[in-house]
Order: C-alpha cells, then sequence, then structure tokens
C-alpha cells in the first residue's frame, strides 16, 4: 500500500506508509534530542561553574559544580566531570563533597536533621550541610531545608493548615548535645541557647554579651570556644 495526496509531481516518487512512519518517528527524536541539547545549553548560560570535587564511593571525583545560587546546593547538586557529563546528586547518594569559590573551598557534608527536609515531604531527612568548623570539641554546620510552618488565622488558634517553607539554620554539635538556630529565631532566645550551651567557657559567655548577632558571628564564637576547652 502506498500514501498518495491524490497528486504525484514528477519528481516526488510514492512512499510507503512504513517509510513515513520511519521519518515521523526521525523527526520526534532529533526533537527530542534538541531539546536536551538546548536545556543544557540554558543550564550552562544561565548558571555558574565552580571548580568542585565530590566523594562517591570512596573515589574522589573532580570536575565542577553548576548553580546559579550557592544557597541551593543544600539540596540538590548538579556535578559535571571533566568529559562534561551532567549528573544531579542528592543527599546520600554521595557522601561529601567542596566547591571553590573565590580560591576558599567550601567543605560540605551529609547531616541527618530526623524529619524531612524536602519542599514535599517525601520522607529524606538528609541535607548537605557546609562545614563551619568540625575540628575540637564543637562542630558547626550551617544549611537551607524545608521545614512546617503553622498557620494560625487569630493568636491562641490551633493551626490551620501546614505549610514547608525554606529556613536557614546553623547546627553545632557537642558531644550528644545539638543546638539548631534559625536565622529568624527571636534575638534574646538564641543568646540564652548559646549561654547554656557555652556555659562551660567564660570567655565566650563574655564575647557573647558584646556581639550584636549572635549568629553571624557563631564562626568566631566556635573557634574560641574550642580553643577554651583545648587549653582547659
Amino acid at each position: 500500500m502506498y500514501f498518495n495526496p491524490g497528486f504525484t509531481p514528477g519528481f516526488l516518487l510514492p512512499l510507503k506508509i512504513s517509510t513515513i512512519t520511519q521519518l515521523l518517528e526521525m523527526k520526534t527524536l532529533m526533537m527530542a534530542l534538541a531539546g536536551l541539547f538546548f536545556s543544557s545549553a540554558t543550564l550552562a548560560l544561565d548558571a555558574d561553574q565552580f571548580e568542585a570535587y565530590i566523594i562517591i564511593n570512596k573515589d574522589t571525583v573532580r570536575g565542577h559544580i553548576i548553580t546559579n545560587d550557592l544557597e541551593s546546593v543544600h539540596l540538590l547538586v548538579n556535578f559535571e566531570t571533566a568529559d562534561g557529563k551532567i549528573t544531579q546528586y542528592k543527599p546520600g547518594e554521595i557522601k561529601r563533597f567542596a566547591i571553590n569559590v573565590l580560591e576558599q573551598w567550601r567543605r560540605y557534608v551529609v547531616l541527618d536533621l530526623g524529619q524531612a527536609t524536602g519542599a514535599k515531604d517525601t520522607g529524606s531527612t538528609l541535607v548537605f550541610a557546609q562545614v563551619i568548623s568540625d575540628e575540637g570539641p564543637v562542630k558547626a554546620y550551617k544549611y537551607r531545608c524545608y521545614q512546617n510552618k503553622s498557620i494560625y488565622s487569630t493568636p491562641g488558634d490551633l493551626p490551620s493548615a501546614d505549610q514547608r517553607g525554606l529556613i536557614s539554620e546553623t547546627c553545632l554539635i557537642k558531644g550528644p548535645e545539638v543546638l539548631r538556630l534559625q536565622r529568624t529565631s527571636v534575638f534574646g532566645n538564641t543568646k540564652k541557647k548559646l549561654r547554656e550551651f557555652f556555659s562551660d567557657c567564660p570567655t565566650v559567655l563574655a564575647s557573647l554579651n558584646n556581639v550584636k548577632n549572635a549568629v553571624d558571628e557563631l564562626p568566631g564564637l566556635v573557634r574560641q570556644y574550642n580553643r577554651c576547652r583545648l587549653r582547659s
């Protein structure tokens, strides 16, 4: 059987239906490949490339992390190998990674927060946390993740709904003791928690009285505390 549109110009031979089907399938394939090409090109144009390495299966793989927002790498990273292959990794799929930002290496490890961290509660409790300090009695990390936010119609009412919002958080770990501080925490309450956490170092307690934003000053406070404890 042949496809005949009703006329056959002298330069056009009749085509079999199977041939037309193959041509259509090839056209669909070419459009799909073009879409992949342009989406990859768009990613490269819209985002920055940072020198990086990842640790996967005990191997160190060097390449680049592609992102237009360094604050977005806590839940997903786009890693490009030397041969141009781009792979997305979620926390747990790689153990840790590091990014070179203005000749300063930022290290990230996987933390289990014990609660859902994604925009949707998919069950994952992991996050890529940037290392602030991992040497000494107190280890400190910072990250962004999603948490449920209760909405109240009027003060004192029970929550009318739960929505997930993106929050910035710093986590301090001292043995079995864990302190998590959100950037939006009440100023006085944050200082109170830190005084309790650093209660065994008078030097840090004195410094806390002089800082304006305790969360911003945490890297220095942690280093000061670790020096204090190592000398004692």
